[in-house]
């Protein structure tokens, strides 16, 4: 659950946004270097706090996704019928068959209301110079996703000529870049942007409440996010709103690693909300014994792997040095200097091309690594000039680091 608090003490340089945003930037308000920074810090800071709230797999729950799913519609006040997780042909049948906006280009509430509070916002961040950096952050932080649910920003990212014509459609010469596709999806990433615009732009304490559509302003909305913290935690994945019809969607909780992979070394990686779990290593779904018990796999187990991603994290959990050494590998190639000897080395495991492992010694730490290489390595040389995507001709170091 998220925190609700705003920790700025500068009331002048707040008034100053508020007066910014409220005018529609009609004001003439210059922000210096340090305060474009500071907006920056408190978008990362919220930011972070959802992605903790992301990574919380064990909250994953279906009673909960679905009542506080429906409780915060309530609070809306929809009028659309409501359906829940429907299969995959129903779902295409709904987006086929209904309508995202009236024929003078408008969405339908609520997304009308989530969307204008969005743009809002999103128009600040561009104007202030933040753009960029909210975007590309966002688009590395919702690739574990992108299979799982529909994403505003995934969908954006992966934008065609179709998706950029409907664009030009609703927002005419006013389209910027910060707009995003006619595609209406309220996912967990839209929301958590959203609300760490407001948050960052001095909302909960100093920006002024602002008119959504006739039934929402910017302050009910926000304050309804108590409840959808709730249906998130549980699992929400999305609502995608039409004229007569919202469909709620779940999606896994996911844990991930700095890379954005689906990674937990320690436990299940992904839990949806019917308690089923998943464990994932840097993307690759594998057994719960490679996570929990790595001291049980056996180098049959890894030989009869078939799967040459799995194969490849049982070696890393097995122990790579001990890897080579129970299987008795061939030195190819070797060649010493001051610091040790480094070795290429062939690791036969019943296919059609054998393994390859570069063996070095850091001149720093004197620790020996092995470092995976193509089969049609010949000399050690060769090799290590490979993992600096440089020729053997081309690879005359110095001293190595």
């Amino acid at each position: 659950m998220l925190t609700i608090k705003n920790t700025w003490n500068d009331t002048k340089y707040l008034k100053k946004l508020d007066l910014a945003i409220s005018s529609g930037w009609t004001e003439q308000v210059e922000f210096i270097s340090w305060e474009r920074i500071e907006i920056w810090h408190r978008f990362l800071k919220r930011f972070s706090m959802w992605q903790q709230m992301f990574q919380n797999i064990e909250n994953a729950n279906k009673r909960n996704f679905i009542k506080y799913s429906l409780k915060w519609l309530e609070q809306l006040d929809v009028q659309q019928k409501i359906e829940i997780d429907p299969n995959y042909d129903r779902i295409m049948f709904i987006r086929t068959n209904s309508k995202k906006y009236d024929e003078n280009l408008n969405f339908y509430y609520p997304f009308s209301a989530f969307i204008k509070f969005y743009n809002k916002l999103a128009e600040a961040f561009y104007r202030l110079g933040l753009w960029n950096n909210l975007i590309n952050l966002v688009y590395r932080n919702i690739e574990p996703y992108d299979n799982r649910t529909s994403t505003l920003f995934g969908v954006k990212r992966r934008m065609n000529i179709f998706i950029g014509w409907e664009l030009s459609k609703i927002y005419g010469d006013n389209l910027k870049p910060y707009h995003l596709p006619v595609f209406t999806s309220a996912d967990l990433w839209f929301f958590c942007v959203s609300e760490c615009l407001y948050y960052a732009l001095g909302g909960y304490s100093y920006l002024s409440n602002f008119k959504l559509d006739g039934k929402l302003d910017s302050k009910s909305y926000i304050d309804s996010f108590k409840i959808l913290f709730k249906a998130i935690d549980a699992g929400l994945g999305n609502f995608e709103i039409y004229e007569d019809i919202i469909i709620i969607k779940s999606v896994p909780k996911l844990k991930t690693n700095l890379d954005g992979q689906i990674h937990c070394i320690n436990g299940p990686a992904l839990k949806n909300i019917n308690g089923e779990y998943e464990y994932h290593y840097e993307n690759v779904r594998v057994s719960e014994k490679i996570i929990l018990q790595p001291e049980l796999i056996t180098i049959s187990d890894i030989l009869n792997e078939k799967n040459q991603s799995v194969r490849s994290v049982m070696i890393e959990r097995y122990g790579l040095e001990k890897f080579l050494n129970d299987l008795k590998y061939e030195i190819i190639d070797s060649c010493s200097n001051e610091d040790g000897e480094n070795q290429l080395l062939k690791v036969n495991l019943n296919e059609r091309e054998p393994m390859m492992y570069v063996k070095v010694i850091c001149p720093s730490t004197k620790k020996y690594y092995f470092l995976r290489v193509p089969p049609n390595m010949k000399t050690v040389k060769e090799a290590i000039a490979w993992t600096f995507n440089l020729t053997e001709n081309q690879y005359k170091p110095i001293q190595e680091t």
